[in-house]
């Protein structure tokens, strides 16, 4: 390949369609290759290819990471019922971009975390030579069967040398200790040939595909040993209807495989996390002085809430409560613009503190000239962004009061939060739309589960008490006939889930929690009350997150009792199991723009979980624009559930998809649809829903956060 590289012209394929192979990833019949799709790019396809049915949803996380969730059924013949499923989480991540004489190059894992049955790895370069796209490389696993050379990774020890099992009938899940082993790697190779006529594709490939479990099992006649490794199909994606593409070949001349793929971009669709609208005419109502720290700007459709701080020379200073739901630099810029149109000439500018709870951000000075030139349109909001001072470890107080004294009732109210009155009052209802999935599950079957949530979040500024409450109403479910054949546990877990979804309503949470900044950076919190639909308790948790660093550490304890989902709306104690202890410490990273794409954040965890299994857990979180946020996470434990046919399933893996509602009219600001896609009724690996994040909280006082939403300041 890099002789071939070497040799070709500057041509790349940036532009040629996508083609797929029948297991949802990008490449060939059977042979992926090293080529990605636009970020935001969500593709559901279903493939046969006897004797596996697989079908996958797939997600362009960041331009170099695609996820898929594939779900893979066996039967002895098509329409036959499934004699077994073999399901994995799958994954590849670009290394090299190709370039005029440099092959891109992706790094893949096939069933990474899922059943071993499918499990395998490679290593493949691809290279466009004018309407060819050829690619090249090693595979391991189940890549491996036909094999071409000794492991090149024995090199570096005896445990890539080692025997490596194929996922017989009850043997255990993939394993991250197996990628890379193995004796022997697997040749991957193929082309594929962009035809004159418009959407057709001609591909052939040849890989090391292992039939070895296949030969070896009663249920498939042992023939499949001796089946060819090579394949020849044709892809077509019809020019009117680009988000549809149609596989089918061959495999070997004995193995017809077809293919149907649907696929979509969340970052283009026509969705937005918030819409301007204007608020209720509100009466005034005389309140306490200790009350009217907090005053509207008179801007209703921005849901303000801004404190005036007084005068430092020149200089006047606000505190503002940000809303959630509203980008935070649009606050901020309204803020101080409505300041300004009252302030007399002499003050030259605006210091704006940012509140979220009482999470305290940096402070913004924003100079009165250069604000004017950006409301009025003669300099731009970056220009504006550089004119800005931005000093995140002082915080503006409030004058001191003039009489020595306070009252009682006053100290009261700043305890329990600095309130305030009017269009700027932080309370309000959200609605959660919510699908949950399990294709990544040992079932007989598709488990699936459909609810909406109504929530009233009241989270006040200053050193604040907060609290919220919600229901979830139960739509739509099969949790019982397809969870029917799971193991029963004395203590479970999650895996009674089926239980809380058969009841119409459920008290999803009710709590109160206590917030504080100790300092620039530090927050913190402690919450107690029902925390979600099968735990009640009280926990605390403390957040370092400096402003300028892409770094945040991140700490929390819980103490958790199990909920019953035979008492009203699921208020009571679950007496048959004791207390529960978890907690975890977490390394959050902001990874920066260029290779990953904007707005993408790492967050791994490690600690203990709601079975009592010890284990970490790796995050992803993609946003767009539009509001659209992906997320994705695989976690390994040393706990284990029992599946169906005595399988021990030890990882946990999934996708989630949220999409705000915020320009639905009719629809309260917040409110989202959210689907996921990810085991149900499991109990190792399995984490608490806190009803307050405080990582999420602040995202709205981080730099990353503050720099990607400044277009909108004016």
């Amino acid at each position: 390949m890099a002789l071939l590289a070497l040799l070709a012209g500057p041509a790349v394929a940036e532009n040629l369609p996508p083609v797929y192979t029948i297991t949802g990833a990008t490449g060939l019949v059977t042979v992926p290759d090293a080529r990605f799709e636009p970020a935001g790019t969500l593709r559901a396809s279903v493939a046969q290819a006897n004797p596996y049915w697989h079908g996958t949803i797939g997600v362009q996380v960041a331009e170099p990471l695609w996820l898929g969730l594939r779900q893979t059924a066996w039967a002895a013949r098509p329409g036959a019922e499934p004699q077994g499923f073999y399901p994995g989480l799958d994954a590849k991540i670009r290394l090299m971009r190709e370039g005029g004489h440099r092959p891109a190059l992706a790094l893949g894992l096939q069933g990474a975390v899922g059943h071993r049955r499918m499990a395998g790895e490679y290593l493949v370069a691809s290279k466009r030579f004018h309407d060819l796209d050829v690619t090249l490389g090693l595979g391991w696993g189940r890549f491996a069967g036909a094999a071409v050379a000794k492991n090149p990774l024995r090199l570096l020890g005896g445990h890539f040398d080692g025997p490596r099992s194929t996922g017989t009938d009850g043997a255990d899940a993939a394993r991250a200790a197996d990628w890379f082993t193995g004796p022997d790697v697997g040749l991957l190779a193929g082309v594929a040939w962009h035809t004159p006529v418009p959407g057709l594709t001609l591909k052939a490939d040849t890989s090391g595909q292992d039939w070895a479990p296949e030969a070896a099992s009663s249920l498939i006649d042992p023939t499949y040993k001796d089946r060819p490794h090579w394949s020849i199909g044709a892809d077509w994606s019809p020019p009117r209807a680009p988000w549809l593409n149609l596989g089918a070949g061959t495999l070997g001349g004995t193995v017809f495989a077809g293919r149907v793929t649907l696929a979509t971009n969340v970052a283009r669709w026509p969705v937005a996390p918030y819409k301007a609208r204007p608020g209720p005419k509100l009466p005034h109502v005389p309140v306490p002085d200790f009350l009217a720290f907090w005053r509207g700007p008179g801007d209703e459709s921005a849901s303000l809430a801004v404190k005036n701080l007084g005068q430092k020379g020149p200089q006047a200073r606000l505190a503002v409560a940000l809303d959630p739901a509203l980008p935070g630099p649009l606050q901020i810029g309204r803020a101080a613009c409505t300041h300004l149109t009252t302030a007399p000439k002499e003050v030259r500018g605006v210091a704006v503190v940012p509140y979220v709870l009482s999470f305290r951000g940096p402070v913004l000075h924003l100079p009165r000239p250069a604000l004017d030139k950006a409301t009025q349109g003669r300099i731009s909001p970056e220009e504006l962004w550089h004119a800005t001072t931005i000093d995140p470890t002082h915080a503006l107080r409030p004058p001191p009061p003039k009489e020595k004294s306070r009252s009682a009732l006053s100290a009261l109210g700043g305890l329990f939060g600095e309130t305030w009155h009017g269009p700027g009052h932080p309370a309000r209802w959200r609605i959660t739309l919510e699908g949950q999935g399990s294709l990544s599950a040992f079932d007989h079957g598709a488990p699936y589960r459909t609810s909406v949530v109504f929530a009233r979040r009241e989270h006040r500024p200053g050193k604040a008490m907060a609290g919220g409450m919600a229901l979830r109403v139960n739509l739509v479910d099969n949790l019982t006939s397809a969870l029917s054949g799971r193991p029963v546990y004395i203590n479970p877990a999650r895996s009674n889930v089926a239980a809380f979804a058969d009841k119409v309503a459920v008290l999803e949470d009710a709590y109160t929690a206590w917030t504080h900044t100790f300092r620039p950076g530090v927050y913190g919190a402690v919450t107690t009350g029902y925390l979600e639909e099968m735990y009640m308790g009280t926990g605390a948790e403390v957040l370092w997150r400096p402003y300028a660093s892409r770094f945040a550490l991140g700490a929390e304890a819980w103490w958790l009792g199990k909920r019953s989902p035979e008492t009203f709306l699921a208020l009571g104690v679950d007496g048959g199991n004791g207390a529960v202890a978890t907690g975890h410490v977490t390394l959050h990273y902001d990874l920066p723009e260029g290779w990953w794409g904007q707005d993408v954040a790492l967050a791994l965890s490690a600690g203990r979980y709601l079975a009592g299994d010890v284990g970490a857990t790796l995050a992803l979180r993609k946003g767009f624009r539009n509001g659209v946020t992906l997320r994705a996470l695989a976690t390994a434990t040393n706990g284990h559930d029992i599946g169906p046919y005595g399988e021990r399933l030890g990882a946990y893996a999934g996708l989630a998809l949220e999409i705000p509602l915020g320009s639905v009219p009719y629809v309260p600001k917040g409110s989202t649809m959210r689907l996921v896609g990810a085991p149900l009724g499991r109990n190792a690996g399995q984490r608490l829903r806190k009803p307050l994040d405080i990582y999420e909280a602040t995202r709205p006082l981080s730099l990353p956060r503050m720099a990607a939403e400044w277009g909108g300041v004016v």
